[in-house]
């Protein structure tokens, strides 16, 4: 019994039928292309970025990077393969890359598309396009600067809107004027601060920049501007917190038709010169 049974094991390992095949080396899986690398038949190499989920937190970061440093040599034509796109183009949307280094992982796949069908004979025109409309897609849904430091302005008589701040929807910022300080925005008008002329309500007069409820003449305004397009003003006065519905950007300015004939109080030879903050606040 016992040779019988060594007999039959042997057969299990001999015959390919019982004991399966052997795998042959042409049938492993070949390994992902990372780097550069050129078709069969086309004209120049494509960056092939690894696969950035299987990486730790120090090789992912290094692979964006390189990623990143290899695409921008292609876009700058530094790599001579008929590649080069507007130096101006390329530095925005690097800044925007070092800015949201994670996008870098989300842009790598489509430019190997595009890179793949230009070197392929397709030509670059596409690619171009894509590469110039980079700059607003990243930062859709993006608060480039969110408001975290205190800003200090003065207010100039002579312009309207001035004092341009990004702001997020998540930051809430009290925006007030020194109350000392006085200026005239109509000839033999009263000295005024920025709560403007009390006497004077803009409210439906035309020309003015805030003609509703609670606007004077003279009266500090901001006016906020989100990303959506949406635009409002608002009456400052000497103060006013305000929190914003979405990103954007806030200016302000001195309520008023024309500013050639606005100006400062001087008392005992020293000029008045409204001061403007933008504090950030805690929630």
């Amino acid at each position: 019994m016992r040779a019988w049974t060594v007999l039959l094991l042997g057969l299990l390992v001999a015959s390919p039928a019982l004991a399966g095949k052997k795998k042959k080396k042409g049938d492993e899986p070949a390994a992902p292309l990372v780097g550069w690398h050129q078709a069969e038949g086309a004209t120049g190499a494509c960056w092939h970025a690894p696969d950035f989920e299987s990486l730790g937190i120090a090789d992912r970061r290094q692979a964006r990077s390189e990623t990143l440093t290899a695409i921008l040599a292609q876009w700058k034509g530094e790599r001579e393969d008929g590649v080069a796109f507007d130096g101006r183009l390329v530095e925005n949307v690097e800044t925007v890359l070092l800015g949201l280094p994670e996008k870098i992982e989300t842009i790598a796949p489509k430019n190997l598309e595009l890179c793949t069908k230009a070197m392929a004979g397709g030509g670059t025109a596409a690619w171009d396009q894509w590469v110039q409309s980079l700059p607003r897609s990243l930062t859709k849904g993006e608060c480039a600067r969110p408001l975290d430091d205190t800003i200090f302005w003065y207010a100039d008589l002579g312009m309207g809107w001035q004092g341009g701040t990004s702001i997020c929807s998540d930051d809430k910022v009290k925006i007030w004027a020194s109350a000392a300080d006085e200026y005239r925005v109509d000839d033999n008008g009263p000295w005024i601060n920025a709560a403007g002329d009390m006497s004077k309500p803009t409210a439906g007069l035309d020309g003015y920049l805030c003609t509703t409820e609670g606007c004077y003449a003279g009266q500090l305004l901001v006016r906020f501007r989100g990303q959506s397009g949406a635009e409002v003003i608002m009456p400052v006065g000497l103060e006013l917190i305000y929190s914003p519905p979405e990103h954007g950007q806030i200016e302000f300015a001195i309520n008023d038709t024309t500013y050639f004939n606005n100006v400062w109080r001087v008392v005992r030879g020293i000029q008045h010169r409204t001061a403007v903050t933008y504090e950030p606040l805690e929630d």
